[in-house]
């Protein structure tokens, strides 16, 4: 069951769609008047897909808080491996025909509220799609084998001051495409190639 409304209710005050520090620009020192920031453009900045998502390289940091204080969650999406093994005990074949298995790790601060986020928060059945190589959104890439592919190690409820390194399994019929992962309503949301 999807619970993005709750979710964006939950957190009061504006959300950053693509928090890290890959994608803040670099403050450059400057003699503009008070008031104004010069920005320099070395730093990267992600793009936007044609669904309004921030694009994000595997390895980049994003996350949701309000700005200017550190985010509530933050996570990285470390690896994606497409048709990896199954490490399962009774593993089934892919049912749309390849396996996408993501490495993430994450992070809350001290600040989260856990009663104000709805559990499951990472979990690969709530607010990740797969858009394949044709454009096609398939917004149930949880299929029954990927639960007997790989254990299920992500984190059901997020508690304050934790760090998570767990995997997600997706099924997708194409070998490459985008993962999104839009966990808030009325919010941009944040896709991986693979």
């Amino acid at each position: 069951m999807r619970t993005a409304a709750l979710l964006a209710a939950a957190l009061t005050g504006p959300l950053l769609a693509g928090c890290g520090a890959a994608d803040k620009p670099a403050a450059a020192p400057s003699s503009s008047p008070a008031g104004t920031t010069t920005t320099s453009t070395a730093a990267t900045v992600s793009a936007k897909s044609p669904r309004g998502n921030l694009v994000k390289p595997i390895g980049s940091e994003a996350g949701i808080g309000k700005p200017g204080v550190v985010p509530v969650i933050s996570w990285t999406v470390t690896n994606v491996q497409v048709g990896a093994p199954c490490t399962a005990a009774s593993p089934q074949p892919a049912q749309n025909g390849h396996f996408v298995v993501v490495s993430v790790e994450a992070q809350t601060s001290t600040d989260l509220e856990p009663s104000r986020l709805p559990g499951g928060f990472f979990h690969p059945g709530n607010y990740w799609n797969v858009v394949d190589a044709t454009g096609v959104t398939r917004v149930h890439p949880d299929t029954d084998p990927t639960y007997r592919c790989t254990k299920a190690d992500w984190p059901v409820d997020l508690t304050p001051g934790s760090r998570y390194q767990f995997h997600l399994t997706f099924d997708s019929p194409t070998p490459t495409g985008f993962l999104t992962f839009v966990p808030t309503t009325g919010q941009p949301g944040w896709e991986y190639p693979f």
